[in-house]
């Protein structure tokens, strides 16, 4: 990429410096991948220039800059994280905008695969690990939100990509100016190679795996056969999602090594996402020796968490048991993620709490049993005392965000428990803010704490009076 930028600049300062048939040659020039390029190397100056000196004369173009020029705000770790994710949106929308308007631009399938790129790559990661959440875990509304529509609109965008590039390919042979416009230009190879070949499918096998965790009351399965840009869809939900994860597997299969290694795609992702496919595909030996792999290839890294967890799952549809997957995720709790950040340990423990209440049933018995995971996590020595507090109130707020409008008699005792615990903590600390105000001489602030303090505790002597009516 920085080889390409070099030379991407100096071309453009050498036509503009030399003669009105050199000129004319920035008609094909390919400026949507110099600005990815600045946009990459977080050249905001450069970019700004651009936008600015009249340089883009087409409108595609410029509005593509729009869009890059967002998403490099959201890719600043300088700035704040409601201000990054925002840009990222306004970015995403941008991209949705441009294809709309453009259908026709020979460029319509590398945008769709550029915005799926920031839909799998950035979005996901800028919430606070909403694919993770939702694959593994137990995601919050706002998690769901995100990976649930990045999901859609990505395996959309892309399989009309497919189409609409494999169409190019036969068609702008034909053309009369197809060797000028498009083969020294460089931008054949862009199409077919860099995209339809490599990097299209390489964002497909993520997309589609996605697209196949969503539940069948999601809009996409509800509207199987009714989208003209999924024209492959099957007729039934579970039929699609089988398609799906087959997909995943076919695209990471069908990228030559060669493009591989030319466009920089790694492995390892590929290998995961096949992986995790597989196992939903029952074809659990094969998975497991490709999930090993991504093990082994970096123990201690995201990848390997992630695999680990696949892993689990698949020792769940292998025993038709939770057991020994939840023995097993207790050692993925060892993984350095789950020990340096309290998210890892958490998405862990969930897909314990998952994989248990599947086997539920009419046992209320395992219902508590579920939960249990929850009990352990709070108490786990492998953390240090502030993680597990961060933990608690973690675990306690999102059961009282979940069930705040349900009938306590229905809540499983330790859910009941951690939301009476959590009022009665948020209750403690606000008395003991009134008392540092007093101490402090500010009778302003310690007038207000008693009044914030009372709905927790009321409410934390509610449920130790349901606690006790449902114990007695």
């Amino acid at each position: 990429m920085k080889r390409f930028l070099l030379s991407a600049l100096l071309g453009l300062t050498t036509l503009a410096m030399t003669t009105p048939q050199a000129h004319a040659q920035l008609d094909n020039f390919n400026h949507d991948v110099l600005i990815k390029g600045l946009r990459e190397r977080g050249m905001t100056e450069l970019l700004i220039r651009l936008s600015e000196d009249g340089t883009l004369k087409d409108e595609a173009s410029r509005e593509v800059l729009g869009a890059e020029m967002l998403i490099m705000q959201a890719q600043n770790q300088r700035v704040a994280i409601a201000e990054r994710r925002k840009a990222l949106e306004d970015g995403i929308d941008r991209y949705k905008a441009l294809i709309g308007r453009h259908r026709d631009n020979t460029k319509r399938g590398i945008w769709q695969t550029d915005m799926a790129l920031h839909l799998v790559f950035t979005r996901n990661p800028l919430n606070d690990l909403a694919e993770d959440f939702y694959e593994f875990g137990v995601p919050n509304p706002e998690q769901k939100q995100i990976f649930e529509s990045g999901a859609a609109l990505g395996v959309e965008s892309l399989s009309d990509a497919y189409v609409f590039l494999n169409k190019l390919q036969r068609e702008l042979p034909r053309l009369d100016d197809y060797n000028q416009t498009y083969v020294n230009t460089g931008r054949w190879e862009e199409l077919t190679d860099e995209y339809l070949k490599s990097k299209l499918p390489f964002l497909l096998s993520h997309s589609a795996y996605q697209a196949a965790l969503l539940p069948d009351t999601h809009p996409y399965y509800k509207t199987l056969g009714q989208n003209p840009n999924m024209p492959l869809q099957a007729a039934t939900p579970a039929e699609e999602r089988k398609r799906l994860f087959q997909l995943a597997v076919d695209s990471v299969d069908s990228i030559p090594k060669p493009m591989k290694e030319k466009y920089g795609l790694p492995d390892r992702p590929m290998n995961l996402i096949k992986g995790k496919a597989l196992v939903h595909l029952g074809k659990l030996a094969e998975a497991n020796t490709i999930l090993d792999e991504v093990i082994k290839e970096g123990p201690d890294d995201l990848f390997a968490y992630r695999a680990l967890c696949a892993k689990a799952v698949s020792m769940e549809l292998k025993d038709k048991s939770p057991d020994a997957a939840v023995a097993f995720l207790e050692t993925v709790k060892d993984h350095p993620l789950a020990t340096q950040g309290i998210a890892f340990a958490i998405i862990a423990t969930d897909l314990q709490h998952r994989l248990l209440l599947k086997h539920v049933g009419k046992d209320k018995a395992k219902i508590e049993t579920a939960y249990k995971p929850y009990a352990d996590l709070i108490t786990d020595k492998r953390q240090p005392p502030r993680a597990l507090q961060d933990i608690q109130m973690f675990v306690f707020d999102r059961w009282t965000a979940l069930y705040k409008n349900a009938d306590p008699a229905t809540l499983p005792q330790a859910v009941l428990s951690g939301m009476g615990e959590r009022e009665l903590l948020v209750g403690r600390g606000l008395i003991q803010e009134w008392s540092k105000a007093n101490s402090d001489n500010d009778p302003a602030l310690a007038e207000k704490k008693p009044a914030a303090a009372k709905p927790h505790l009321d409410k934390a002597l509610d449920v130790a009076g349901s606690r006790l009516k449902r114990e007695g």
